[in-house]
């Protein structure tokens, strides 16, 4: 069985944090000082970069220099050279490669660590990247100074036009975000090519830092997105997610739509991920990177398009009133024109505060995520012997554009801890969210595996009509739903037994929960959907309630009911909107809704008390 082979990795729960922002190093006084991270200034520190041994990499742009901070916060100077003019607010540019005190950089922009911790410079004016060693010693790896252009070939010769952002990957290929000549690789052979990707002039660029199938995050004007590097060349595709607001419907080009071979999926999400410049990925998901418009740190889930400002305050006329400084909670801090980002191996970001001349550090973002039961989404982090574990399986219902930290399943376990619903036998609640299909099929093999393996100790299954339509084969839309009602029931009520037998077999306690679309309980809920299934208009009088809700009780299984919940939520001189009005999924209040009424049923039912 797939799912069985799976478990024992699979196990975890919501666990809320919030992010924190604190100064790395920089007093904010313009400068070139080196010493302690106090002490020391920037004049406009930009690119950052971890390197193996904890130090961070700065380049300083409008100094034209390359710092590093070190482990013991100490500030140092790598490598550039020239003075600030009298009167003058930076140091001019110029081009020499060599020693460090005698090398000399045009706006050192992004930067990466290559394999053995070398140091790439995306140097912008000079239309070239530059490589410094440990010792601080620098060369022109590819590009020419005298020359900027889009030439490909060997490095010595390829021409490069304002790179501003570079990144390495596991192989040693070199990654490089150019506006003015595209995407272009480097590889460790010294072969600078053109990456056919449907995306013009890009600002940043990222590899996930992932052994096996790797990725690029890149951002331009219109957004994020992501570039499979796995057989890259072949047929592929990128995702981009934009900051504009789109619809409900996720669009597929052809192929042949776009560059000839290489697809693209437009992927829209119901909050702004804002407008990314630089990026750093966390794994081949998790993105975090700087928003230089509204003065933002932000994260990224793309596969669940979870997105939120992880440092500074999101207010979208930032760009006309600028930023500020500010440490603390994430929601107090505030920043002035971030720029680079970097993310060490163990999730603490670095970002370059290039208004506030300072490197500030964010620390505990929350990145709980749903557990789709595939090798690519396994989380870490088991349970304890002192967990309650609880699985809350569904399908995209359950979790959608959202954060654990207000998802129905940590909600959920945030009640049952605040209540002290299991103080009694001194067990911790922890719930594992289980994003699954809209079909009856996995969902039952998901179960049958829980329950062979004893791994969950309470087990919550949401379904609404999506699963109907998906399992039975039946056309979208509330009447053909009502017109086969008699199979619906009974094929329906035989499912729900299925997963009761495979549940009490294993002495496993289990709530199902019968939830609505909006829909199917308001026209106001999702009016964008019923501009499009008008039939919906005829639902009323409860004959689709019915047909949904009837299979639980002739099954005999114990349930909650959320139509009721939901309507008389509706009745409420209280109501807020409980549906997404664009692509039907639950808002921050609807999430609400239904994690209290879980909750409340959960601790009327007291499954704890059962003893296996």
């Amino acid at each position: 069985m797939f799912f069985v082979a799976l478990l024992p990795c699979l196990l975890v729960g919501v666990r809320v944090m919030a992010a924190t922002v604190a100064t790395y190093a920089g007093s904010g006084v313009s400068g070139m000082a080196d010493g302690p991270a106090a002490s020391a200034s920037f004049m406009m520190p930009n690119g950052i970069a971890w390197d193996s041994q904890g130090k961070l990499y700065v380049t300083d742009t409008t100094a034209q220099r390359l710092r590093v901070v070190l482990p013991n916060g100490e500030v140092r100077t790598v490598a550039g050279s020239g003075e600030i003019p009298p009167g003058g607010l930076w140091v001019a540019g110029g081009y020499a490669d060599g020693r460090a005190d005698a090398a000399k950089f045009n706006y050192p922009n992004g930067i990466a660590v290559g394999l053995h911790d070398e140091v790439y410079v995306a140097d912008t004016y000079n239309h070239c990247i530059r490589v410094v060693t440990a010792d601080g010693d620098v060369s022109t790896f590819a590009g020419n100074p005298q020359r900027a252009g889009a030439a490909n070939g060997p490095r010595g010769r390829a021409t490069f036009n304002l790179p501003l952002a570079v990144a390495v990957d596991q192989d040693g290929n070199l990654y490089v975000a150019d506006p003015g000549s595209g995407l272009r690789k480097i590889t460790p052979g010294g072969i600078v090519s053109s990456m056919r990707v449907p995306m013009l002039a890009p600002f940043g660029v990222s590899v996930s830092p992932t052994v096996g199938a790797q990725q690029l995050f890149v951002t331009n004007s219109v957004g994020l997105w992501i570039i499979g590097l796995t057989g890259f060349g072949r047929p592929g595709d990128a995702l981009q997610v934009s900051r504009f607001f789109a619809g409900p419907l996720r669009t597929s080009y052809t192929p042949k739509e776009l560059h000839g071979r290489i697809g693209l999926r437009a992927a829209e999400g119901q909050r702004s991920i804002g407008n990314p410049f630089q990026v750093a990925a966390l794994d081949l998901t998790g993105v975090v990177y700087s928003d230089y418009r509204t003065h933002t740190v932000r994260y990224l889930n793309t596969n669940f398009q979870d997105t939120y400002v992880i440092g500074g305050q999101a207010i979208e006329a930032a760009a006309n009133e600028g930023g500020g400084f500010s440490d603390g909670p994430s929601a107090e801090s505030r920043f002035d024109s971030p720029a680079g980002v970097a993310a060490r191996r163990d999730g603490l970001i670095a970002v370059a505060d290039a208004g506030n001349k300072r490197i500030r550090l964010i620390t505990g973002i929350d990145r709980g995520e749903p557990l789709s039961p595939t090798d690519r989404f396994l989380p870490a982090v088991p349970f304890t012997d002192d967990d309650y574990r609880i699985a809350y399986i569904g399908n995209s219902y359950v979790w959608a554009d959202v954060h654990s930290a207000d998802s129905i399943g940590g909600q959920i376990e945030r009640r049952l801890r605040d209540d002290g619903a299991l103080a009694a036998i001194r067990k911790n609640p922890r719930v594992l969210t289980v994003r699954l299909g809209s079909t009856f099929e996995p969902l039952k093999e998901y179960v049958d595996a829980l329950a062979a393996t004893q791994a969950v100790d309470l087990i919550v299954v949401q379904v609404n009509s999506i699963f109907a339509y998906g399992s039975y084969n039946i056309a979208f839309g509330p009447q053909n739903l009502i017109r086969e009602a008699p199979s619906v029931a009974a094929r329906m009520r035989d499912d729900l037994l299925r997963i009761k037998q495979s549940a009490n077999a294993a002495h496993i306690p289990l709530l199902f929960v019968a939830q609505p679309l909006g829909f199917e309980i308001s026209l106001t809920e999702t009016r964008y959907e019923t501009v499009f299934f008008t039939e919906a208009d005829s639902v009323g009088g409860g004959a689709l309630q019915r047909v949904l809700t009837e299979p639980f009780a002739a099954a005999g299984v114990p349930w909650l009911n959320l139509w009721q919940v939901f309507t008389a939520d509706e009745a409420s001189p209280a109501h807020k909107p409980l549906f997404l009005s664009i692509d039907g999924h639950a808002t921050p209040y609807g999430n609400h809704v239904t994690a209290q009424a879980i909750a409340a049923k959960l601790e009327e039912m007291k499954p704890w008390n059962r003893r296996r």
